[in-house]
């Protein structure tokens, strides 16, 4: 994985968020989700990064994630399989044709954005 920018959706325990640039490698985005790392199932512009252990350890709902999810939830997981998204995540563009993963598209970026402003949460380093 080559570096790449993003954003990091965090949830607390109080259910308070948190976004954040994302700039790192294979360690960094494993240390912003707290372990190791697997894609929710999207479209090709997004990658959302979750801890592939996330559900089974209880970690809590994400719910502003799964906002930003729903928009490039391509296979409808959310809607037919009624999934969900727990802890960290990780927000990045998708992949080129090596694999490696691309910086987040602008205007995926300014929707996220817009989507955490709307929610709330506490915005890192951005205006509204």
């Amino acid at each position: 994985m080559t570096h790449t920018t993003g954003l990091t959706i965090a949830v607390e325990d109080d259910g308070t968020y948190t976004v954040s640039e994302f700039t790192g490698a294979l360690a960094e985005l494993q240390a912003a989700v707290g372990g190791n790392v697997e894609p929710a199932p999207s479209d090709e512009l997004v990658t959302i990064w979750v801890n592939e252990d996330g559900k089974f350890l209880s970690l809590p709902v994400n719910r502003l994630a799964m906002d930003v999810w729903l928009r490039w939830d391509a296979f409808g997981c959310m809607l037919l399989g009624n999934d969900w998204l727990a802890g960290t995540v990780v927000v990045t563009g998708g992949v080129d044709g090596r694999g490696e993963t691309l910086d987040l598209p602008d205007e995926a970026r300014r929707w996220v954005l817009r989507v955490a402003h709307d929610a709330g949460a506490n915005v890192v380093g951005h205006q509204p």
